[in-house]
């Protein structure tokens, strides 16, 4: 039609480099890169991770970016690497290092190195990581994998795609991090004891875990089940044995109770039940935690403890508070001396703003305002104890929309329900939770489809007898 508008000029060509004409832009990791001609770039669901491959059948390599941080408190790409290294003797893995090198992006350290390792019947892998670093200890990670085949045509292609990383975005994404962190030690100063006793209303709340029809026929799959109670405690009842218990005098604060039956790939015969106990101070300064986790399957159970402990400074001029973590598990395989050696307490200093304890965890979308004056991103330090690490997460925490409805909880015009995004770590998959109006958690969505669903015990006893599954 004549009214059409003309067509676009086409594209620059860049076929010299074997690269696309435009870059593409990888939100969230604050990164603009040019990639090979043809590749594919795909988030990974539920993840602040990016696939990348060259779009040909097979692929001749395949790439994965993401950001990572490290377990120290300060680090360095070479450090990265070197660690990588160790991790692979200690394996006992069979490689050599077949690129080495050492590069800067607009001042930003980074480390590029290439291993090959034998990959059977005569094939070579090769695998890939540039480190780029981003701050004291966190970077942003290219991991590849491409056969020996392959490798000297890829190589190539690849570093003309790495000399084209724009770090321009990270500018804007450090504003935005101030921004997080503004607004997280905001929220952080107002969870004041008056805020934790009203938490501590001692009321049992029952959770079903399950996985919406993936059982048999089409019915939904039981996971497990929680039972959560916050109370006020004092910091010796959190266990028997606890290390932290038995150097502190007697002090009350916040209890927060877990007991939480799971069943392994929904066997009922292989169970692993947890009992944990969270508490700290009103004033926010300590905390205490113990953790016990039974796992039984055909009439044999191994048992596996973790203790936490943060004492507050003695005076301003004692370095910051120290987190002391200590983990032990089942090692029938090893001898006492190696047994030993894993129950070394882990120790990191708190960070001077951000950080939120065990407990308040648990509570946080609780005790989170629901009147919209603290929307937005958190970025808090936490212990992870899954990775045994103290990572930033981020959350995001916003209202429903929609206007509470006649009769039910809360004045006119507030809203019923709010909404509280998490991911726990950089590099971790997000989940999703749901408050009511009385800051309850309703329920929560994991990335792989997981039901964390508020439940009374009547009726989580009720589906579960009807299944044949343990409730003891």
């Amino acid at each position: 039609m004549a009214d059409d508008p003309p067509p676009p000029p086409p594209a620059e060509s860049h076929a010299s480099d074997g690269l696309a004409a435009t870059a593409s832009v990888l939100e969230g990791l604050g990164v603009r890169i040019r990639v090979p001609s043809g590749s594919v770039v795909e988030r990974v669901p539920g993840m602040n991770a990016y696939r990348i491959d060259d779009g040909q059948d097979p692929p001749r390599f395949l790439m994965r970016v993401q950001p990572m941080v490290a377990s120290a408190a300060s680090s360095s790409p070479e450090q990265q690497f070197e660690q990588h290294l160790r991790f692979l003797t200690e394996k006992e893995s069979d490689f050599s290092i077949i690129r080495d090198l050492d590069l800067n992006f607009d001042g930003a350290r980074a480390k590029l190195a290439y291993l090959a390792m034998p990959a059977g019947e005569g094939v070579l892998a090769i695998t890939g990581w540039l480190l780029v670093q981003t701050g004291p200890n966190s970077f942003i990670v290219f991991s590849t994998i491409t056969s020996g085949v392959d490798f000297p045509e890829v190589e190539p292609l690849l570093a003309n795609s790495f000399a084209t990383i724009d770090l321009s975005a990270l500018e804007s994404a450090a504003a935005s991090q101030l921004t997080k962190r503004e607004r997280t030690e905001k929220f952080l100063r107002s969870i004041t004891p008056a805020k934790l006793r009203a938490a501590a209303d001692g009321r049992v709340r029952w959770y079903r875990l399950y996985r919406p029809g993936a059982g048999r026929n089409g019915a939904d799959l039981e996971v497990g089940f929680l039972r959560i109670r916050a109370f006020e405690g004092e910091r010796g009842e959190v266990s028997e044995s606890s290390t932290a218990s038995s150097r502190s005098t007697p002090e009350q604060g916040l209890m927060v109770e877990v007991i939480a039956k799971m069943l392994v790939e929904g066997d009922p015969a292989h169970t692993v039940d947890v009992q944990s106990r969270l508490w700290q101070s009103w004033d926010r300064q300590a905390e205490s935690w113990s953790t016990l986790s039974t796992e039984r399957i055909k009439g044999q159970s191994t048992t596996a403890a973790q203790t936490g402990w943060r004492a507050r400074p003695i005076s301003t001029n004692e370095r910051g508070s120290i987190l002391t973590v200590v983990n032990s598990s089942p090692m029938r395989s090893v001898n006492a001396e190696e047994q030993a050696k894993s129950r070394q307490p882990s120790e990191w200093e708190i960070p001077d703003a951000g950080y939120i304890n065990q407990a308040e965890v648990i509570l946080l979308g609780s005790l989170l305002p629901r009147d919209g004056s603290m929307d937005g991103e958190y970025a808090f330090y936490w212990y992870d104890s899954r990775s045994n690490r103290l990572p930033q997460r981020s959350d995001r925490w916003e209202r429903d929309a929609t206007p509470a409805a006649a009769g039910t909880t809360g004045a006119p015009g507030t809203t019923s329900r709010s909404t509280l995004i998490s991911r726990p770590s950089a590099e971790g998959p997000e989940f999703k939770q749901l408050f009511g109006a009385n800051g309850e958690r309703l329920r929560r969505i994991d990335s792989d489809g997981l039901i964390t669903e508020l439940i009374e015990h009547a009726d989580l006893l009720r589906i579960w007898k009807s299944k044949g599954l343990p409730t003891g």
